[in-house]
């Protein structure tokens, strides 16, 4: 921009002096071509917030910055220099832009388009109710077809606004499991995270349609949204299929798998049931007892405690009995286990990643009891758990008199022998070195075996 001389000629008089005044400060205001010419130099970012931000400028060259900035993708700067405004130009000068920024969608440039849907996002942040629910509902339209192109475009992704934008989103989020079958999980993350009971209804209303028609082989994509997004009906209908013998292996287990997620106390029953069956597949018990751990209920332990002596699934019921009673459930769920069969070192570090996981120190008193154990099997998970658990007093006071017990513990070495007494030097060794507050890892954690059924995924 180029300043005019102000000339005063007093011969004239004011009227002169004043009109030349005027045609200087017009000539130093800033013209869109100054903020095309700022948008292509180093720093003209700044420069354009400036000017939107000063009260000087024209109000339809504000709108001109506000739309540049968009562009730009220059979001903070765009919402900082708003701010500067006073609320009723800035209110204004938004929606001056408007059709500016509704042009912007209809780039077919997804980046611009993203571009405009972050500034419409930031403005529902604005503090102005009109505003938020206008832009809420542009955000809703851009979003509501071509989704999965959309999904991670611009600053903020689909899941990040539509989860903020809440209920109102469901209508879109629903319609879109109908339209585009390919965005299932990435819709089914949303709905689930925004958790409204109407959405979810809706959407259960389609899952379940969709599983009929399908039954009795399903879509894992469809199996996959049903794991975070179902009604009461949706966990009957899966229940009742997973039930049934006469579906296929593979079937049943994927249900019940979807099952295991975002657990139901509806589907305990069918878990009990498949548990206590010796007749079902190992998998199956698997997820069962998974199943009947998440929902945690003391009642059932009665259920599980017959099966700590049924070698295919007695740490799956064992971490069960733990999880759900704790250390009130331990000396029975040590004493309930067959002491005189083989155990490996796969058992042992099961065990142990068992009492981390499930057990604090108020255990180690219990742990103690067994250190007296006749069954070497008993005595080595103590020490194990008193590695977790115990503290040096404790250590000193009990797992050091076992220093020279020559006793060998079969299979828990592979290369040598291994007595109580190494055992025990070598827990009482940890338990001395880990910090204080700190939970001693298990052996071995890294390389145990982790079947499902024996070790069903938390």
């Amino acid at each position: 921009m180029q300043k005019m001389p102000l000339v005063v000629h007093y011969h004239g008089g004011n009227v002169v002096a004043t009109l030349l005044a005027v045609l200087w400060l017009a000539a130093c205001a800033t013209t869109p071509d100054d903020i095309d010419k700022w948008a292509d130099s180093v720093g003209g970012e700044e420069r354009i917030a400036k000017a939107m931000a000063d009260a000087k400028t024209e109000a339809s060259v504000r709108v001109y910055a506000l739309v540049k900035l968009i562009k730009l993708g220059e979001l903070d700067r765009m919402i900082g220099a708003l701010k500067e405004l006073p609320e009723a130009e800035r209110l204004a000068t938004i929606k001056e832009g408007g059709p500016e920024i509704g042009k912007l969608f209809k780039v077919p440039d997804l980046k611009v388009q993203a571009a405009a849907k972050d500034a419409l996002y930031a403005f529902t942040k604005l503090g102005h109710q009109t505003l938020e629910e206008q832009s809420r509902q542009a955000l809703l339209a851009w979003y509501s077809y071509n989704f999965m192109d959309k999904y991670a475009a611009g600053n903020f992704s689909a899941f990040h606004v539509l989860s903020d934008i809440g209920p109102a989103a469901g209508d879109v989020l629903v319609a879109l499991l109908e339209k585009e079958p390919p965005a299932w999980a990435k819709v089914g993350k949303i709905i689930e995270k925004i958790n409204d009971p109407g959405t979810t209804r809706k959407a259960s209303d389609l899952i379940l349609k969709w599983l009929v028609e399908q039954s009795p082989g399903f879509a894992p994509e469809l199996l996959q949204l049903a794991t975070g997004v179902r009604d009461d009906r949706v966990t009957d209908f899966l229940d009742a299929f997973v039930a049934e013998k006469k579906n296929t292996m593979a079937s049943r287990e994927a249900a019940f798998n979807t099952l295991s997620f975002n657990v139901s106390k509806r589907s305990l029953p069918v878990a009990l049931a498949i548990f206590t069956d010796r007749k079902e597949s190992i998998d199956l018990r698997g997820i069962a007892i998974e199943i009947i751990r998440k929902v945690g209920e003391p009642a059932n332990l009665q259920y599980v405690y017959p099966f700590l002596k049924d070698e295919a699934v007695k740490w799956a019921a064992f971490g069960t009995v733990l999880k759900i009673g704790g250390a009130a459930e331990l000396e029975k769920a040590l004493g309930e286990l067959n002491p005189t069969v083989v155990f490996w070192r796969d058992d042992y570090d099961i065990a142990q990643r068992h009492f981390m996981k499930f057990l604090s120190k108020d255990a180690a008193p219990t742990f103690v009891k067994f250190l007296k154990s006749p069954h070497i099997p008993l005595v080595t998970m103590a020490l194990l758990g008193l590695q977790v658990h115990a503290d040096a007093a404790l250590a000193d006071a009990e797992v050091k008199p076992l220093f020279d017990n020559a006793r060998q513990i079969k299979n828990y070495l592979d290369e040598k022998p291994y007595t109580i007494g190494e055992l025990a030097r070598a827990v009482h060794k940890a338990i001395l070195e880990r910090p204080a507050g700190a939970v001693q890892k298990p052996d071995g954690d890294a390389d145990a075996a982790k079947d499902e059924a024996q070790e069903p995924a938390e």
